[in-house]
């Protein structure tokens, strides 16, 4: 069953508690905005590089976890030697 919050819960909180929540709502709503921007930004960077934006989008991905990490472009690059191999091997049978 479901539980439901009355009225009197939220006339308990304190101008603290409040503003704590404005706050997240505040966060979000920026959150959302810079979200909207840089699917922009990644439309206008890959039209200029003649790409799709998701190809660009998983170029940044890759990057940023490299940047992170560190061993990710090395791991892409032996999966795709994995996949090229099997499929060049799969042309000789």
């Amino acid at each position: 069953m479901e539980q439901q919050i009355n009225e009197k819960t939220y006339l308990n909180l304190s101008t603290q508690q409040m503003d704590k929540i404005k706050a997240i709502i505040e966060n979000r709503i920026r959150i959302s905005l810079d979200q909207e921007a840089i699917k922009e930004d990644i439309s206008s960077v890959a039209l200029e590089l003649n790409m799709k934006s998701s190809k660009l989008n998983r170029l940044i991905h890759i990057i940023m976890k490299e940047q992170a990490k560190g061993g990710i472009i090395n791991e892409e690059t032996q999966l795709l030697d994995m996949a090229e191999a099997i499929l060049n091997q799969g042309k000789t049978n």
